[in-house]
Parts: structure tokens; sequence; C-alpha cells
């Protein structure tokens, strides 16, 4: 064990210096003693073990639930069997155990990466619901939920399962996505293509358009004022075409209705913006003049 000559601090084996005052250390190897510890992991090893503590706690817990889960399945089935009343079916809540289960364990199994943990969460959803609608025995709401499921993933979790042009890929498929949820939930009311058509197509067309318009503004240079304004302007276009869209489909006399300062709101917005990008043009076209 060694002191520092010059502050007391007690030195760790292998120190060269003090780390306190830098003072160099002097003291031969025996003293001193060598270091035990290395600054960089072994090379043999390609991966780090877990430490085995939080090994044997992880263990621990995915051994209790999965006991908890079968003394609830066999004291369900028991029950069931014993129960005679026709009404009492244990096999639900027995389904709902065992999803419930998968729920819990999901994060100690898999690897936590959010688009993995994300996309199992979303198929046990998707299948609790699809077994809730089951047991009652009408395909109703459960469609209705899963397939905005089914768009929270195609939205949320594939661009990030792509690994290289993620973009390019995930922005089509997410504008396709959302017109084919609208078209499913249109078919899904049992009358036929209703409303799809004559007013979520064009609104969501416009919408579209007026998004692709923002971004190339945006990819030649916004500022973030720009871009807030930017994107109050087209959800106002995109309610405002809605109220213009249901009107038509309804063949009423009037054009637009409760939309009407939204429009004057986009016009402020559009003027303004339009104003700024000119501006700004000038501006850069006299500031190469006179440099050149």
């Amino acid at each position: 064990m060694a002191y520092c000559v010059r502050c007391g601090v007690k030195l760790e084996p292998g120190s060269s210096s003090c780390p306190l005052c830098n003072t160099p250390v002097a003291a031969p190897q025996e003293i001193i003693g060598h270091s035990t510890q290395t600054i960089f992991p072994s090379k043999t090893n390609d991966k780090f073990e877990l430490k085995p503590w939080y090994d044997k706690q992880r263990k621990g817990f995915i051994e209790l639930i999965v006991a908890l889960a079968v003394i609830a399945v066999i004291t369900l089935s028991i029950t069931g069997f014993a129960i005679k009343d026709p009404t009492f079916q244990p096999w639900f809540a027995i389904g709902c155990v065992v999803i419930g289960v998968g729920f819990i364990l999901a994060p100690f199994v898999m690897p936590t990466r959010y688009p993995i943990l994300a996309s199992a969460y979303s198929i046990l959803t998707i299948a609790l619901l699809f077994f809730i609608d089951a047991q009652i025995q009408i395909w109703d709401w459960s469609l209705y939920a899963n397939s905005s499921i089914a768009l929270f993933w195609i939205l949320g979790v594939f661009p990030w399962i792509l690994k290289k042009h993620r973009w390019n890929i995930a922005i089509p498929v997410g504008t396709l996505a959302i017109p084919a949820f609208l078209l499913f939930i249109d078919a899904m009311e049992g009358n036929g293509l209703e409303w799809f058509v004559p007013v979520a197509l064009p609104v969501y067309v416009v919408v579209v358009v007026s998004c692709a318009i923002a971004y190339i503004r945006f990819r030649k240079g916004m500022t973030i004022s720009e871009t807030v304004l930017a994107s109050i302007l087209i959800i106002c276009i995109g309610v405002g075409s809605s109220n213009v869209f249901a009107l038509l489909y309804k063949q009423a006399e009037e054009f637009i209705t409760w939309s009407s300062s939204l429009w004057i709101v986009a016009a402020c917005l559009s003027v303004y913006l339009l104003s700024v990008a000119t501006i700004r043009k000038v501006r850069l076209f006299f500031t190469n003049k006179i440099h050149k």
C-alpha cells in the first residue's frame, strides 16, 4: 500500500502519478504493486457477459411468472371441470392468462430493441383482441382495432426495421397504408364504398400534396418558425378541404360553411410564407451580384 508523498492520497496499484496532484510516483513496484484492471475488455470475448446477479434475478423472475401462470391455468381448468354450469367457460380466462404472460415476459426473453419489442407487443395485442372477439363469436370491433394497430406498426415500427434507405421505402409504404386503412374502414361498414372515394381520398390527396410542397420548401431552407407556420397551414388546408368535399358529397348548396375561418388563416399564412421566400431569394440574388 502506497501514498502520495505530497498530498497523502492513497495510490492505486500500478499508478504512475498521483490522481489528485499529478506528482510522479517514485516508489518501487514492490511497494506500489501492479494494476489488476484492464482498460479495455479482452478481445477473446466478442460479447459482454451478463452480471451473475442480474442473470439470476432475470431467471428467477421468469420462473416465478411461469409458475404463477401454470398455477392459474390448472386452477381454472379444475374449476371448469368441477362446476357443471355450461355458461362458465374457463378457456377465455386461460387464454387471457397465457397472452398476459407473453406481455410480461417479452422484455425478459427477447432482445430489448424497439422494433422487436414493439412488434411483439403489437402481435400480442392483435391476438388478445381477436381472442376476445372470438369469445363472443362476433367478428366486429376487433377488426377495426387490429387494423389501427397494423397501421401503427407500418408507420411507427417498420421504418426502424429497415437498415438502409429506410425513409425512401418507409415514406411510400406509409403513404399508401393510410388510404388503405381508410378504405378498409369504409368497406367494413357493409354498405359499400360510401365516403372513401368522394371525401376521404380527395382530402388525403390534398394533404399529401401540401406535405410534399412543404417538404420541398424545407429542403431548400426554412427556419423553425416557418416550419411551424407551414404545419399550421397544412392542418388548415386539410381540415378545410374535408368540409368542402363533405358538402360536395352531400350535394349541398354551400361550398364552405364552418371552415371559412380556416381558409382565411390558410390564405394569410400562404401569403406570408410566399413573401418571406420571395424576399429571401431577392436578397440572395443581390448579395451574389454585389460579391461578383
